[in-house]
C-alpha cells in the first residue's frame, strides 16, 4: 500500500524557502565572526541584524512568488524516503525542544532553580510531557463529535483571575524594588499632576496618565493602589487574549490548552514583579488581539477608526507597543481590503495610502493627547525626541541595555519560525496568491496574519535586550498562533483512524508532525502553568510580597523622626511617601533609570533645603560632592536596603 502523494502549492514552496534563507542568515550573524562584526559597525548590532532577517524574508518571498504564482507541484516522493523526511521532521523537533528546556539557564537574567522542570530528572520531566501529549493526541485520533464550548468561558475567567493573583505584589520592595520603583515613580509624579518634560519622564511610556484617577479612586496613589490595578490589568489582558482563541478555534480540549498555556509566564514562571512586561507590554496587544476577533465577527460600522483610536491610545501608553500595534492594524485591514478586491487598481492604492496616513494621525493623536495633558497641568508641549525617549537615545539602543542574541538552542528561534511561518499561512490562502476563489474559515487567516504581524513587532523588545523574561511579551501571540495552527490542523490527525498511516499522504502526514510539535509544547507550558502556580503562590506568601504590615512598620519609625513632606528621593521613597500620603516634592524620571540631568536638578533643590530623606545609594551621588554639608541623623533598613534622613551642618 503507498502512501498518497499530495500537492503544494508555490507559495508555500517560497515561504519554506524564505524561512530558510533567513535561518541561514540568523546562523551565520549567530556563529561566523566576520558576519557579527560586520554588523558590529553599526548603532544596534541586533536591531540592524534583525531588520535585514525581515528584510531577507520577504524579498526572498515575493521574489520566489514571482516565478511559482499560483502554481501547484504534485509530490512524488518514494515511501521509504516519505516515512524517513516525517520520522526525521519528528525527531529534530522533539530534539530541538528537549535542548531548548536544558538550555534554559543560559539564558541572561532567569533563576532556573525555582522551576519544578529543572530540579527532576529532564528524562522524567520530558516522559510525563509526551506521555500526556500522546494520550491527547490518541482523544483527538479517536474523537469526531461536535462540542460546544461556552463552558470554557469559565475557564478563561478562572486562568484570568489566577494570573491577576499572580501579578498582584503590593510590597515589591521585598521582591524586586529596583523594576518596581521604575514602573510606579511615573505613577506617583502624574498622580500629584506633575507635566511631562526633560526632566520628568518615563522608558515605558506615558501610561500613567491612563493610571492616575483610577488610583484615586480605589485609594491615594499608593503601590497598594498601583498593584490592584496591575492586578486588573493583567486579568484583564489575559481574559481579552482567551476570548480572541475562543473565537477563533473549535476544538474544547485546544480551548484548556490554550487557557493553561497562557497563563504560563505569569502564573508559572513569574515569581517577583515585573510590571513593565506583563500586563504593560502585554496589554494592548491582548486589546488588539480581541477587537480583531471582534471585528472578524462583528465589523460593525466606524470599526476601522475605532482601530486607530485604540492605536492613539496604545502609544499613549507605551510608545514602542503602540506603534508596533498600529502598524499591525494597518497590515490587518489592507490583508482584508486586498483579500476582497483586485490588488492592481487605484482604489486598492488610495485604500493603503489612507490606512499608512491614519496610522501617522494616530501617533500624532498621541502626541496631542500628552501634550493637552501638560498644558492642563501647567507644563508645555514636548518635542519629539522628548516624547519619544528613550528610543532616541544612544544608551537605550547601544548602551549596557543591548545585551547579544543566545548563540545557542534557545526558545526565541523557535518563535520567529512560528512567526514566520504564521505570515506563510495567512498569506498562501490571501487572494493574490491562491488558485481557487474561497477558503474555509478566511478569518482565522487575517486573525494570523494579525497575530503575526504583532508578533514579528513586538518581539524586537527581545531582539535589542535578549533577557530570559522579555520573551513573556511575545508568549500570548505565540500561544494564539500554536492553539490556531493545532486547531486547523488536527483533521490531518484524525485522518490515521481512517485510513491509517499509509493512506494519509506526504502533506497530511507533514501535519500530523506539527500536531505532535505542538501539542507537546502546549501541555508542557500547561503542566509549568499547574505545576509551578501553586508553589510560586505560597513562596510568596512565604517571603511576604503581598503583605505590607513590616512596611508600615517602618513608616511608623519614619514618621516618629521626619518632617512631614521632607524633601526626598531615590529608589524606594515614592513608595514610602505614597503610603504614608506624603509629597517628595522631588518629580523626576525615576532613580532606577539615574540620569545626570537627574542628579543635578536634585542638587541644586538641596540649595534651599534644610533636611532631606533619600535612598542611601541614590544619595551617595550626592553627598559625594556635597561632604561636609549633610550629616544622617537616622537610617532605616529594609529588606536589604537603607534609607537615612540628613540634615545640614550648621557652624
Amino acid at each position: 500500500m503507498k502512501m498518497k502523494n499530495g500537492t503544494i502549492n508555490g507559495t508555500w514552496i517560497s515561504g519554506s524557502a524564505a524561512m530558510i534563507f533567513a535561518g541561514i542568515e540568523l546562523l551565520l550573524f549567530l556563529f561566523v565572526p566576520g558576519v557579527r562584526e560586520w554588523f558590529q559597525k553599526f548603532s544596534n548590532e541586533n536591531m540592524v541584524f534583525y531588520a535585514v532577517f525581515l528584510m531577507t524574508f520577504a524579498i526572498v518571498f515575493l521574489g520566489a512568488n514571482c516565478f511559482l504564482y499560483k502554481r501547484e507541484f504534485s509530490i512524488n516522493i518514494s515511501l521509504p524516503v516519505q516515512w524517513g523526511l516525517l520520522l526525521l521532521g519528528l525527531a529534530a523537533g522533539i530534539g530541538f525542544l528537549m535542548k531548548m528546556i536544558m538550555n534554559e539557564g543560559r539564558v541572561l537574567g532567569v533563576l532556573i532553580t525555582d522551576f519544578v522542570w529543572h530540579r527532576i530528572p529532564y528524562i522524567l520531566s520530558f516522559l510525563t510531557v509526551l506521555g500526556i501529549a500522546f494520550v491527547l493526541l490518541w482523544c483527538w485520533r479517536q474523537d469526531e463529535k461536535k462540542e460546544k464550548g461556552h463552558i470554557f468561558y469559565v475557564i478563561d475567567v478562572i486562568i484570568a483571575a489566577a494570573s491577576g493573583f499572580s501579578l498582584y505584589i503590593p510590597n515589591y520592595l521585598a521582591a524586586d524594588p529596583l523594576h518596581g520603583h521604575a514602573y510606579y515613580s511615573s505613577i506617583y509624579d502624574v498622580a500629584h499632576g506633575t507635566p511631562y518634560d526633560d526632566l520628568f519622564t518615563s522608558i515605558y511610556g506615558h501610561y500613567a496618565i491612563f493610571l492616575r484617577w483610577p488610583v484615586k479612586i480605589i485609594g491615594n496613589g499608593n503601590i497598594k493602589d498601583a498593584a490592584l490595578l496591575m492586578a486588573l490589568l493583567g486579568g484583564l489582558a489575559t481574559f481579552l487574549a482567551l476570548w480572541a482563541l475562543h473565537q477563533n478555534i473549535r476544538d474544547n480540549k485546544v480551548r484548556i490548552l490554550a487557557a493553561l498555556s497562557i497563563g504560563f509566564p505569569v502564573i508559572g514562571t513569574r515569581l517577583n514583579n515585573y510590571w513593565q512586561v506583563q500586563p504593560h507590554r502585554v496589554l494592548f496587544t491582548c486589546i488588539f488581539l480581541f477587537y480583531g476577533a471582534v471585528y472578524n465577527k462583528y465589523k460593525f460600522k466606524g470599526a476601522k477608526i475605532f482601530g486607530y483610536v485604540l492605536a492613539t491610545l496604545a502609544i499613549v501608553w507605551n510608545t514602542e507597543t503602540g506603534l508596533v500595534c498600529a502598524a499591525a492594524w494597518v497590515a490587518f485591514l489592507c490583508y482584508e481590503y486586498t483579500n476582497e478586491k483586485d490588488f492592481f487598481r487605484g482604489k486598492t492604492l488610495l485604500f493603503l495610502l489612507i490606512q499608512v496616513l491614519a496610522a501617522v494621525a494616530a501617533f500624532f493623536g498621541a502626541v496631542v493627547f500628552v501634550g493637552i495633558y501638560n498644558l492642563i497641568h501647567g507644563g508645555s508641549w514636548n518635542s519629539l525626541s522628548t516624547f519619544l525617549y528613550p528610543l532616541l537615545t544612544k544608551e537605550y539602543m547601544d548602551g549596557f541595555l543591548r545585551i547579544d542574541l543566545p548563540n545557542f538552542i534557545s526558545a526565541y528561534m523557535l518563535v520567529l519560525v512560528l512567526f514566520l511561518m504564521g505570515m506563510v499561512w495567512s498569506l498562501a490562502h490571501h487572494r493574490i496568491f491562491r488558485r481557487e476563489q474561497a477558503v474555509k474559515r478566511e478569518a482565522d487567516r487575517a486573525f494570523v496574519f494579525l497575530a503575526s504581524v504583532l508578533g514579528l513587532g513586538q518581539i524586537t523588545y527581545f531582539m535589542n535586550r535578549a533577557v530570559y523574561y522579555n520573551l513573556d511579551l511575545i508568549h500570548v501571540v505565540v500561544v494564539v498562533l500554536l492553539c490556531i495552527f493545532l486547531d486547523h490542523n488536527i483533521f490531518a490527525w484524525k485522518e490515521f483512524r481512517k485510513n491509517g498511516f499509509q493512506g494519509v499522504g506526504m502533506k497530511n502526514g507533514f501535519r500530523g508532525v506539527m500536531v505532535v510539535w505542538m501539542t507537546v509544547i502546549l501541555v508542557g507550558t500547561s503542566l509549568g502553568t499547574i505545576m509551578q502556580g501553586g508553589y510560586h503562590i505560597c513562596l510568596r506568601g512565604e517571603r511576604e510580597y503581598q503583605d505590607l504590615s513590616k512596611v508600615y512598620e517602618l513608616l511608623d519609625e519614619i514618621k516618629k523622626d521626619v518632617p512631614i513632606n521632607t524633601f526626598g528621593f531615590g529608589q524606594g521613597v515614592p513608595e514610602l511617601y505614597g503610603l504614608m500620603e506624603w509629597d517628595t516634592r522631588c518629580h523626576v524620571i525615576d532613580f532606577s533609570d539615574r540620569t545626570e540631568q537627574q542628579l543635578q536638578y536634585v542638587r541644586e533643590r538641596l540649595e534651599n533645603e534644610d533636611s532631606f530623606f533619600a535612598y542611601i545609594q541614590d544619595a551617595e551621588f550626592i553627598l559625594e560632592e556635597q561632604q561636609g554639608i549633610w550629616h544622617r541623623y537616622k537610617s532605616y533598613e529594609y529588606a536589604g536596603d537603607e534609607y537615612g534622613a540628613f540634615l545640614r551642618v550648621s557652624y
